[in-house]
């Protein structure tokens, strides 16, 4: 009776160690799965920002072809403010619900100006920029093979209104 009880126990353990091995196979194989899972939503989230990024470049060279035509005109356009934009702003802002742009000027009122056209990084930081929104602008720059107004910096990610408001009175092109 012993020996059945012994041969039985050494069953159980030989079942429960199989058992173990599907369970850590299985585990593996899950896994594995969730790494390639991981890397496949990686690489989309990759080309996501590539292709935000090159819309926003082609929104700015819209705009930038809008105030040239407003310009040969002689009138403006109204604008809507984009949602993303409008939705960021505090409910009480009246210019979000009106739509209204208003417009910046291109003449720095500081005698020493700093040119987006030309600004190095250092003179960016000198400007209070941090190291980001610098590098930011100068990418954005590059992209756009220069900037042809102040106002182009509203499409620069990470500049809160307040701060924008300032630069720009700083800067030109």
């Amino acid at each position: 009776m012993a020996d059945d009880a012994e041969q039985r126990s050494v069953e159980q353990i030989l079942a429960l160690e199989e058992e173990l091995e599907r369970s850590r196979t299985a585990s593996a194989s899950k896994i594995q799965e969730l790494g390639k899972r991981l890397s496949e939503a990686e690489a989309r989230a990759i080309a996501a920002e590539g292709e935000i990024e090159e819309s926003r470049a082609q929104v700015a060279k819209l705009e930038r072809a809008l105030r040239e035509a407003e310009e040969r005109a002689g009138t403006q356009v109204e604008r809507v403010e984009p949602l993303a934009t409008a939705a960021k702003r505090p409910h009480g802002d009246q210019r979000a619900a009106a739509n209204v742009v208003e417009p910046t000027p291109q003449k720095p009122t500081s005698a020493a100006a700093v040119s987006l056209s030309s600004a190095t990084f250092e003179d960016l930081r000198g400007l209070g920029l941090s190291v980001t929104q610098a590098k930011r602008v100068l990418d954005f720059r590059k992209r756009l093979h220069g900037f042809d107004s102040v106002d182009d910096l509203d499409y620069v990610p990470g500049f809160p209104s307040s701060f924008l408001a300032e630069l720009k009175r700083q800067i030109t092109v």
